[in-house]
């Protein structure tokens, strides 16, 4: 068999993943190469890489490319790439990163019949039938997906709800009403009762998703989805600039709690992004035949306002199953339609320092880190959202931070919370804490 020469161009995470698809691949390659084009670390890579500027050095670049057959390049940078290198060498066939699994004939760990996309819904017609539109316009094709609408006995009709779903979607949707409504996370845990696949994304209803968000879900699960893997968990934020592995795979909590610590140690990633991503609903797609034990702690623990992550923490607590974090986002934001509370989660998150997780006291009290926010970001929260409820600071206070502030901490929060009964918050909080609009 003929060995085919390679050379990788990309951020150098997505470049090192590139690399571990040449290494699955059923046929033959050599990799000559990876051009970073962001931070790296050589340790990583026994081969020749290059920076980004070695793209301009004519001497070096030619003698690269007359030996290669195959350059796989980043996605983001392709087109602006493709030019460069067809004008070395015209004839070197050009893959996409995203494209280089199914093209360089690597073998599937399994097959997706179908995707379930699982969409908890209640008083936000316009928002829901926003984000139909747009799962009607994703790049996959619709016989690999199909959806579930669960509606929280909204106060339409639910012939309005079902009058939102696209043409194209009618034939793969079918839309729920719950009898009553049963709160925000009982909705969310019964999602699990829901999917009627393998394989289940939970969608929040205000949630903006990219055309190609279900094919990346599916490319996963057929690369990755081994009888051993119970999520996939997605970013919600771009990592683009930033060195990093594109995939952690995470079998444990002490795994899960290093994985998280390394974003968050990543240069210029800061906590309160990493946090979202663990408490974000809509990243995290199950295989139901691997998580269906341990869907019970979603109902248990419903009141940590995050039931989506209890069958993992569960889960990952016994070393049950797989996890994979796949450092890319499969949502985008949109001012404007995220309707999040931070008092209400912030309550919620208060009660993950009294789960019984049996772990040593390290990755326990990481975990709680990870998933509470900081004093910091909820008076910052408070001062610039500028929130009317005069019990706001105190009911947070008393129902969760008295649990975890300690000393200047605490007094501090406490003044807060006794000058905000007479208006002069804004001003403490930006003195004392540098808080200021923007």
């Amino acid at each position: 068999m003929d060995v085919k020469n390679v050379f990788i161009i990309g951020r150098f995470r997505k470049s090192l993943d590139a690399y571990d698809i040449l290494c699955q691949s059923t046929e033959l390659y050599q990799c000559l190469g990876i051009l970073s084009l962001d931070q790296f670390d050589r340790a990583r890579f026994d081969g020749p890489v290059f920076v980004s500027d070695a793209l301009k050095n004519e001497e070096i670049m030619s003698e690269v490319f007359k030996n290669t057959d195959i350059v796989i390049i980043d996605d983001t940078f392709f087109d602006e790439i493709k030019v460069i290198v067809e004008e070395y060498n015209p004839n070197i066939e050009l893959i996409r990163h995203g494209e280089a699994f199914d093209k360089l004939k690597c073998e599937k760990t399994c097959t997706v019949d179908k995707l379930c996309i699982l969409i908890p819904t209640y008083n936000r017609l316009n928002h829901i039938k926003d984000t139909l539109n747009m799962l009607d316009k994703q790049t996959a094709d619709k016989s690999r997906y199909e959806i579930v609408v669960v509606d929280n006995a909204s106060s339409y009709e639910i012939e309005e709800l079902e009058a939102v779903v696209p043409d194209g979607l009618k034939g793969n949707t079918t839309v729920y009403r719950n009898s009553c409504n049963i709160g925000l996370t009982g909705t969310i845990a019964n999602l699990f009762l829901r999917g009627t696949q393998k394989w289940c994304w939970h969608l929040a209803d205000d949630d903006a998703i990219p055309e190609n968000a279900v094919e990346t879900i599916i490319k996963d699960i057929e690369r990755f989805g081994t009888d051993d893997l119970g999520v996939i968990q997605y970013l919600h934020f771009d990592l683009e600039g930033k060195a990093c592995d594109e995939y952690f795979h995470i079998d444990s909590l002490e795994s899960f709690a290093k994985s998280f610590i390394s974003l968050v140690e990543n240069k210029n990633t800061i906590l309160p992004l990493v946090q979202g991503t663990l408490i974000y609903l809509a990243n995290k797609v199950y295989n139901m035949d691997v998580i269906a034990p341990f869907v019970q702690y979603a109902f248990t623990y419903a009141n940590t306002m995050i039931p989506m992550d209890m069958p993992i923490l569960k889960g990952l607590e016994i070393h049950q199953f797989r996890m994979l974090q796949h450092n890319i986002p499969i949502l985008e934001y949109s001012p404007g339609r995220v309707t999040w509370n931070m008092k209400c989660t912030s309550l919620g998150l208060s009660t993950i320092k009294y789960l019984d997780l049996k772990t040593d006291a390290e990755t326990m009290n990481t975990i709680v880190g990870l998933f509470n926010f900081g004093m910091d970001d909820v008076l910052f929260d408070y001062a610039v959202v500028g929130i009317s409820d005069p019990d706001y600071l105190e009911t947070l206070y008393n129902n969760a931070y008295r649990h975890f502030l300690k000393g200047d901490a605490d007094y501090y929060f406490k003044k807060i919370i006794e000058l905000s009964k007479d208006g002069e918050e804004m001003f403490y909080l930006w003195r004392k804490y540098g808080i200021r609009q923007g």
